[in-house]
């Protein structure tokens, strides 16, 4: 099931992406039945600005954090759909 963080991600829709990040930033990693996170499915879409307005939301969060686990980007990025695929992978097999 995807989360409206999926969704608003999934049809490009960057004010929402960015309302809902204010309000619930522990969405970026959450994944659907397909192990997709909302930067999967920004990515496949070929929407480079919601790419970035997760990215850039996840640096926030680990700068944020002060218990020195941080590292919310890099983890998010390293994230795998349940085929083993990252963002990259989709970005690359999609021509973004």
């Amino acid at each position: 099931m995807n989360t409206a963080l999926h969704v608003a991600a999934q049809f490009g829709q960057l004010k929402c992406v960015a309302a809902i990040l204010d309000a619930c930033p522990s969405l970026l990693r959450t994944v659907n039945i397909r192990g997709e996170t909302p930067l999967h499915m920004a990515v496949r879409e070929g929407y480079d600005d919601k790419v970035k307005a997760l990215i850039k939301c996840a640096k926030k969060r680990e700068q944020l954090l002060e218990s020195g686990l941080g590292g919310e980007a890099k983890k998010m990025l390293r994230m795998m759909k349940v085929d083993k695929d990252t963002a990259l992978h989709m970005a690359m097999r999609n021509c973004h």
